[in-house]
């Protein structure tokens, strides 16, 4: 049996920091990822390499722009004041977006994926308040899921007041 290219949804993570991070690369990039070669590490290449090299980072490149336009746009209009990112992956926004300083963003994936991260970009500072919440695997799914967040999020001393929900992906991952 053939093994297959991407073992677990870590990988896909590097996957797509490494489409950011080539995209970044590019002379009239749609969007700066400093961080997205330093995450995405040699894994990310190889997966990249191997499922055809830049031609597949387009998707990724385009979705990364979009969000970031939006998040951009409802943060500096104050119409957000928290951002939960389900599935947050190996997103970089906190840390390379001019977010205002009030907004809080809670990031919300795996355990490893977020020590990880964390471990990756200690010495980097973060343009607004970031808080994490692990959850583990074998989670019911999207909205169990979210409950779950919702829960970890409240246990916090704030409450939102403007919320956008920024789960780009699904965390119900096997």
């Amino acid at each position: 049996m053939a093994s297959l290219l991407i073992k677990d949804t870590f990988d896909t993570a590097r996957m797509t920091a490494f489409c950011r991070a080539l995209e970044s690369e590019r002379k009239n990039a749609c969007m700066h990822d400093p961080y997205a070669r330093l995450l995405a590490g040699e894994r990310g290449e190889e997966i990249v390499g191997k499922m055809g090299g830049k031609s597949i980072t387009w998707p990724i490149a385009v979705r990364t722009c979009v969000y970031d336009e939006i998040i951009m746009r409802l943060a500096t209009q104050q119409e957000i004041d928290t951002v939960i990112n389900l599935a947050a992956g190996l997103d970089t926004r906190p840390y390379r977006l001019a977010l205002p300083s009030s907004l809080t963003w809670i990031e919300v994936d795996f355990p490893n994926v977020l020590a990880y991260k964390q471990k990756q970009l200690a010495q980097e500072q973060t343009t607004c308040e970031l808080e994490r919440v692990a959850l583990g695997p074998g989670s019911p799914g999207v909205s169990g899921e979210s409950r779950q967040a919702s829960k970890a999020c409240a246990g916090t001393d704030r409450r939102a007041t403007r919320l956008l929900n920024s789960g780009e992906s699904r965390l119900n991952r096997n």
